[in-house]
């Protein structure tokens, strides 16, 4: 069920999903038990890409569970594009407005992908308030060139669907996208990952609140910092940070594909030195998560909460129970193999913004030829444009 939170900034606009130990479908905190916020990634929505630990015991029985659409996705209703500058610290406000609304102290806050800005942004505002803090693969690292050519070409078709309301475009740009930040389209796994967010893209559409989503999704796409030496003394509490390092042969040339990663390692690094020296024991500790490279775009996963929870829930678990004596402190690398089932099987639940679905006539399949991001990329580099449709294969 798909409920609305009443905060000033944003009256009856954001969505949220909220569970509690005794009830699955709350409007409430249960101030007996800890609360954790899930900031999602762009582009997605909360219930869908925390779909899985909000449906696991080992969490939904012993903590409040809290996640918020951002202004324009899944639920959250935008007609008009917002007033004034889209920044991830206005992100962090919004979260912050609701937390005092539902009665909120004290948060663990946990981000994955660029949902990482929108919890660190509100976790430097509002130091008081944070009793854990875990970015699941944060943005701020260097990526390979090829990863922003991809994204002017991804760019362009968002452009083309605003123009042309061709309804395939968003199967196709869904399709790149889910590529992208899981590295593996060729398993039959994230089939229903895929088909589950362009269903909401093409009821976004529908509903009339497509570009005003495009116009919140994409000046959070390119704003994308790491904390500051200022913003680092005020991170003065339990700090996870969870992020893939690809194992990847240079090109023919034999150069690197991926750049070396080492800006989250020195984070964590400055962060245990601020501790020490305030008498402290580490407050800061990194997990990684090693792979093969599975296609030359630099992750086997970028979205590892969806992709890996038999993997990740047991870690937010661990360090969100445990904070500076959890076993992450020690225990710091685990093998990240390709993407795993969910389990129950995912059954979406969004309310009513799925009916205009129903209710609307899909257009025709398209017939231009079928491609993929690398083929984007290519025609990029070689100058071309054309029409293009990405398919998923079994």
């Amino acid at each position: 069920m798909v409920t609305y939170i009443d905060i000033p900034s944003a009256p009856k606009r954001l969505a949220y999903i909220l569970s509690t130990p005794g009830k699955r479908v709350a409007t409430g905190i249960d101030p007996a038990y800890p609360t954790v916020l899930l900031c999602h990634a762009v582009t997605a929505c909360g219930y869908y890409y925390y779909y899985a630990q909000l449906e696991d015991p080992s969490l939904n029985e012993h903590y409040n569970l809290l996640t918020i659409d951002m202004p324009g996705h899944g639920a959250s209703s935008l007609k008009e594009p917002l007033e004034g500058e889209i920044t991830w610290d206005r992100i962090g406000m919004l979260f912050h407005e609701a937390l005092q609304a539902f009665g909120v102290k004290k948060v663990h806050l946990v981000g994955s992908d660029m949902g990482g800005q929108a919890a660190l942004s509100m976790a430097l505002a509002h130091p008081e308030m944070v009793e854990s803090l875990i970015m699941l693969r944060p943005n701020g690292r260097p990526e390979p060139e090829i990863v922003a050519m991809g994204f002017v070409e991804w760019f362009a078709l968002q452009a083309e669907l605003i123009e042309s309301r061709d309804l395939d475009l968003i199967d196709i740009l869904v399709s790149i996208l889910l590529e992208f930040v899981t590295g593996q389209m060729t398993n039959w796994i994230l089939r229903d990952i895929c088909d589950g967010l362009g269903d909401l893209c093409k009821a976004k559409f529908l509903r009339g609140e497509y570009e005003a989503f495009h116009s919140v999704f994409f000046p959070l796409l390119i704003a994308s910092v790491v904390p500051s030496a200022e913003d680092l003394t005020k991170m003065d509490f339990p700090t996870l940070v969870i992020e893939d390092v690809v194992r990847m042969e240079g090109d023919e040339d034999g150069h690197d594909l991926i750049p070396v990663n080492e800006v989250w390692a020195e984070i964590v690094d400055k962060l245990n030195g601020l501790a020490a020296s305030r008498g402290k024991r580490p407050l800061a500790a990194r997990h990684t998560l090693f792979g093969e490279g599975v296609n030359k775009f630099g992750a086997v996963s970028r979205w590892t909460a969806l992709t890996h929870p038999g993997l990740i829930t047991p870690m937010i678990k661990d360090f969100v129970e445990n904070t500076t004596t959890s076993s992450l402190f020690t225990n710091t690398e685990s093998p990240l193999g390709r993407c795993q089932p969910r389990e129950p099987e995912y059954p979406p639940d969004f309310g009513d913004i799925l009916d205009v679905l129903q209710e609307s006539s899909a257009a025709s399949s398209s017939q231009a030829e079928t491609k993929t991001w690398a083929d984007l990329v290519s025609e990029m580099q070689q100058g071309e444009a054309s029409a293009v449709q990405v398919e998923v294969e079994n």
